[in-house]
């Protein structure tokens, strides 16, 4: 039992440490999730989170209506915890899991929630977040790329920058304002595939991604994305992009723990 866990806590780790153990090899001292191929890693983490979905322990947080366990955010992070003490991959889902998932379930139409959730789980498809931008960093309010409304679609231009993993991901949390409003509120997000007509991928920045996952600018010029692709409402997206920040910090912090053993961060970008 750690101190400070609850009786029913210290229950939960017990049990998450006794499946870990049986489904993963021991982390020897001084191991790391170092690697070579970026795209072999992705594959050793779309293994683990396959092996975590079959057995329900994929979004341990997620209400069980949308196929997780139906866990508190403490339970969340024991387990994430315990996992650090293992030689699996994890980070590829970190901002599926952690970030858009939840944000589906709070704000997500029924028809983007069963697109979009299950494969989540599955670890079907990565995702990675383009929030900073070359004039925007941590200061969301004052994103410059565009939303502009086309009918039934966006089309969104701008620039993002320190976007980890977006090489290999095969969706894009893109934020962007709409309309003439600088404030804020005209904030949206978006989920762009990353093959759309538009978006391009630049060379390798200086800054790297968590555990040398390469990170790239990315440029989108005329990205054509449907309105069923905006999540939430319309400029409500900064709202939203603080709750996902916010939901995803327990996850990170209890990640932290992990990379300190060698645990692969998440793509989660900047």
């Amino acid at each position: 039992m750690h101190i400070g866990d609850s009786p029913e806590e210290a229950e939960f780790r017990a049990l998450a440490r006794g499946w870990l153990s049986q489904h993963a090899a021991p982390r020897t001292t001084g191991q790391t999730m170092h690697f070579d191929d970026l795209a072999e890693h992705v594959d050793e983490c779309r293994a683990w989170q396959r092996t975590l979905h079959d057995h329900g322990w994929a979004g341990i947080s997620w209400p069980a209506a949308f196929g997780g366990r139906g866990a508190s955010p403490i339970q969340s992070a024991i387990f994430n915890e315990e996992q650090g003490n293992f030689a699996v991959a994890t980070g590829a889902f970190a901002v599926a899991i952690g970030m858009v998932g939840p944000t589906l379930i709070a704000h997500g139409t029924p028809e983007q929630q069963a697109e979009f959730l299950p494969g989540m789980l599955r670890g079907d498809h990565v995702w990675c977040q383009l929030f900073s931008e070359p004039g925007a960093g941590s200061d969301l309010a004052s994103l410059q790329c565009k939303a502009e409304r086309d009918g039934d679609e966006f089309v969104i231009t701008g620039q993002k920058v320190w976007c980890t993993g977006a090489s290999v991901s095969d969706y894009i949390f893109v934020g962007a304002k709409t309309g003439d409003d600088e404030s804020p509120s005209s904030i949206n997000l978006f989920k762009v595939d990353r093959g759309a007509p538009g978006l391009s991928i630049g060379r390798k920045e200086e800054k790297t991604g968590a555990r040398g996952i390469p990170s790239h600018p990315l440029f989108l010029d005329d990205v054509f994305v449907p309105r069923s692709h905006c999540l939430g409402e319309e400029q409500g997206g900064f709202k939203l992009v603080m709750e996902a920040f916010n939901t995803a910090r327990p996850l990170h912090a209890a990640r932290g723990v992990g990379l300190a053993r060698g645990l692969g961060s998440g793509f989660a970008g900047a």
